[in-house]
């Protein structure tokens, strides 16, 4: 039988997870390019952004990166977007999407808001959107049915209902589909979910003759991790509400690391982590 929503979140965000062909030199990329520092996790080389881990996996092949996947992009917040522009464009970075004004597709002022998408190392797409802040910002998911995936979210975590039910009507933004839309947020971290729709239009090749989302296990962008008091409580909550649990509990590195595999809507892995994240 299907739990209640819990009162409150029961769960913090813990960390992202990325493939790299070289761990060292994208830790290097990252902290010159965003607002993140070099730490050890569990005596391993990691990035500590704000309040979470970036953690990289190495690997000895290029990983997959194509925009197939229900993990679309992570961003970091623009206190102002045009300096890092300029920035970025000094440092040679590589442009997914050059700088833009969301004013070009959303009813706003122009002249306010800017976003535009970097490629990382190992081609992680990357945004940089003007926020009231520098920091790490969001995780964006899609999804065949963002209402159903944010309804999940909300149900099997605890975040938060918003004051009024998403629409499931289509919108678009400068005639790509964005909407309809949901999403969350945890800690300092913004979760938005958009429709399947917009990665099959911005990317119809990769698209072609695919009907779902690939698993991102083996991508660039891997997966995330929320972390929670009691590992074990945690699982048998979410056993109890049908939820696939992917990988059992298991403790790595010297035992810093207790966690297990569920597999979220759209198929997207999320590690459930033991104890909340903290530099060493």
């Amino acid at each position: 039988m299907a739990q209640e929503q819990p009162a409150q979140p029961l769960v913090h965000f813990h960390h992202v997870h990325l493939n790299a062909l070289n761990p060292e030199l994208a830790m290097g990329w990252y902290t010159r390019h965003f607002d993140c520092e070099r730490a050890k996790f569990g005596g391993t080389d990691a990035l500590w952004a704000g309040k979470s881990w970036i953690l990289f996996n190495k690997v000895d092949q290029p990983p997959l990166w194509k925009i197939t996947t229900a993990l679309y992009h992570i961003g970091w917040g623009a206190e102002n977007a045009k300096a890092d522009y300029e920035k970025f464009i000094a440092m040679g970075a590589r442009f997914e999407t050059h700088m833009r004004d969301l004013a070009e597709g959303l009813p706003l002022a122009p002249g306010l808001r800017y976003y535009m998408y970097l490629w990382g190392p190992d081609n992680v797409m990357i945004e940089d959107i003007t926020a009231n802040h520098h920091y790490y910002d969001h995780v964006h998911l899609l999804s065949e049915d963002p209402v159903s995936a944010g309804e999940w979210y909300q149900k099997e975590f605890g975040f938060p209902r918003r004051a009024q039910p998403p629409s499931r009507q289509p919108r678009f933004f400068n005639g790509y589909q964005i909407g309809p839309t949901s999403g969350f947020n945890i800690d300092n971290v913004n979760v938005p979910i958009f429709p399947i729709e917009l990665a099959r239009e911005l990317f119809p090749a990769e698209w072609e003759g695919r009907k779902h989302p690939d698993s991102p296990k083996g991508h660039a962008l891997d997966h995330f991790a929320f972390s929670c008091e009691n590992l074990e409580v945690m699982l048998a909550r979410l056993r109890k509400d049908g939820v696939k649990v992917v990988e059992e509990p298991r403790v790595m590195l010297d035992g810093a690391l207790k966690s297990a595999f569920i597999e979220g809507p759209d198929s997207v892995p999320i590690e459930l982590v033991e104890g909340h994240a903290k530099k060493e």
